[in-house]
C-alpha cells in the first residue's frame, strides 16, 4: 500500500503529534516523586471495572510449600497483594517496597502480605528473581488462574489489592507508587485493628 505525498505528510504530523502527547505525559508523570504519587491518589477512589465489589478476586493462589489457597481462606486478615510479572520494569522497586512494607508490620497482627506473580514462573524460579533484586523478607506466591489477567479485576501490572478481614476490596492502585510511604502504612494498620 503506498501513501501519496500529502497523505504522507499528514500520516507522520499525527504520528509526531501522538508520540509527543504520549512522551510528554509520561515525563510529567515520572518526574513526580514516588511519595507525592500516591499521597495524591490516596485513596485511590475504586473503579467498578477495576476492583468489583464483592468476592471478585476468586483466584486460586499457591505459596512455597505448594499449598493452594484463595482470598477466602484468609478472613480475618487483612490481605496486601501486589500482582506482578517477572517481564515487568517497574515491578523490581515495587517488590522492594513491599519488602520493607514486611518489615514495618511485622508487629501488626492479621496483615498478610502477597507479592503474586501472574506469569508462569515457578517458585524456584521466582525465588532466584527475588534474590537477583535484592528482595529478601517476601514470600514467593504465583497465580494457578491464568485467566487473572483477563477476569477485568486487573488491567496491568504492578498493582495492589488491599481487602478487610472480611475478604472484601477496600482499596487498589495500579502502577507503581511507594508502598513504603508512612500514610499507606498507618492504613494498614487502621484497617488490622478494626474489628471484622
Amino acid at each position: 500500500m503506498s501513501f501519496s505525498q500529502s497523505n504522507r505528510g499528514k500520516y507522520i504530523r499525527c504520528l509526531a503529534l501522538s508520540v509527543a502527547f504520549i512522551f510528554g505525559n509520561l515525563v510529567g508523570y515520572a518526574s513526580k516523586p514516588k511519595a507525592e504519587r500516591i499521597e495524591e491518589d490516596f485513596p485511590f477512589v475504586q473503579d467498578p471495572g477495576y476492583i468489583p465489589g464483592g468476592e471478585s478476586f476468586d483466584y486460586e493462589i499457591e505459596n512455597e510449600n505448594g499449598e493452594k489457597f484463595k482470598i477466602k481462606d484468609l478472613k480475618g486478615n487483612v490481605v496486601i497483594i501486589a500482582l506482578f510479572t517477572t517481564w515487568c520494569s517497574n515491578c523490581p522497586s515495587v517488590l522492594q517496597d513491599f519488602d520493607f512494607l514486611v518489615e514495618k508490620l511485622q508487629k501488626t497482627k492479621n496483615v498478610k502480605i502477597i507479592a503474586l506473580n501472574i506469569g508462569d514462573e515457578s517458585i524456584n524460579a521466582l525465588k532466584i528473581y527475588y534474590k537477583s533484586r535484592n528482595v529478601q523478607l517476601l514470600d514467593a506466591y504465583r497465580s494457578v488462574s491464568p485467566e487473572i489477567m483477563r477476569g477485568g479485576v486487573v488491567r496491568g501490572v504492578p498493582a495492589c489489592l488491599v481487602f478487610d478481614k472480611n475478604g472484601s476490596p477496600v482499596w487498589g492502585y495500579l502502577g507503581a507508587a511507594n508502598y513504603n510511604s508512612p500514610k499507606f502504612v498507618n492504613f494498614i494498620k487502621n484497617l488490622a485493628e478494626k474489628k471484622s
